[in-house]
């Protein structure tokens, strides 16, 4: 199976970099917010600012970990056939991941509570896997294969690293709207 065309537009080390850009936007967030990172505000979000990181970090891991799988062909998640939704093909080509249009599935969904020890801990794991995936940059536009995602259908590796950087950056920008509200 070879590689589809959408993915090959992709620029595996463009996704990269600005997934990293977002993951140091979201420690100086969480930096600014301090003891108030966990602090709800209703108005603009059933998360706190510390959920949506953790949100975040789990998602940014299980997506890098799918492009990994995928660059090396093995996993029991893989499939031969299938593509990217109608949702996907528009958030994937219009670069923004709508708000309020899914739930979050609950592999990667906060508790109501978040340890901030356990939000650390998955943050600094982001940064190993960032490191992991920067080493298979030139791999991912060939991957053969596809991993399912809950609502956007089937993926390629270049498409989940895409789709993890349009998902860093959907949540940043919510973020980054809790943290002006609470000022």
């Amino acid at each position: 199976m070879t590689a589809p065309a959408e993915s090959e537009a992709i620029d595996s080390e463009e996704e990269l970099d600005d997934l990293a850009r977002c993951l140091d936007a979201f420690a100086a967030q969480r930096a600014t917010l301090g003891a108030r990172l966990f602090d709800p505000v209703p108005a603009i979000s059933a998360w706190s600012a510390g959920q949506h990181l953790y949100h975040v970090a789990l998602s940014t891991d299980l997506a890098l970990r799918n492009v990994a799988a995928l660059v090396r062909g093995r996993g029991r998640m893989i499939v031969e056939e299938g593509g990217p939704n109608a949702l996907a093909v528009q958030v994937l080509r219009e670069g923004s991941y709508p708000r309020g249009e899914s739930e979050a599935p609950r592999m990667v969904r906060p508790g109501d509570e978040v340890e901030p020890e356990f939000l650390t801990q998955e943050m600094e794991l982001n940064r190993e896997a960032l490191a992991r995936t920067r080493d298979l940059l030139d791999s991912i536009p060939a991957a053969a294969g596809r991993i399912p995602h809950q609502h956007l259908g089937e993926l390629s590796a270049a498409e989940w690293l895409r789709f993890a950087r349009l998902h860093a950056r959907h949540h940043l920008q919510i973020v980054e709207d809790l943290v002006v509200a609470a000022r």
